[in-house]
């Protein structure tokens, strides 16, 4: 994988794991598919070129939340950042099941 894709898969991570963090109680299939599907919405503001839209992007701040330019590419790095952040979630919730496991033996 080019390294120029990595910002999109990690920028699904972090919405993955800021709506982890809202609600710990959803499974995390639907905080998965609710930062995909929220990455995919920021992807689809740049087919706008709308003059305020584009204002905004002119910012540092407004360029780096939603972007400069469409790419089908993103579409796929975000799946995999949902996704990714979903096992992440996962072996890190084994792995802490594990060791509370093996304390509680001893």
């Amino acid at each position: 994988m080019d390294i120029s894709y990595l910002g999109d898969v990690l920028y699904t991570v972090m919405y993955y794991f800021i709506l982890a963090f809202l609600f710990p109680s959803m499974k995390p299939l639907k905080v998965a598919v609710i930062s995909i599907l929220f990455c995919y919405g920021i992807e689809l503001t740049q087919l706008h070129k709308g003059e305020w839209i584009v204002t905004l992007r002119s910012y540092k701040l407004g360029g780096l939340i939603l972007g400069y330019g469409f790419r089908w590419s993103d579409l796929v790095c975000y799946a995999i950042g949902g996704f990714g952040g979903m096992a992440m979630e996962k072996m890190c919730r084994k792995s802490v099941y594990f060791f509370e496991q093996k304390s509680g033996n001893e």
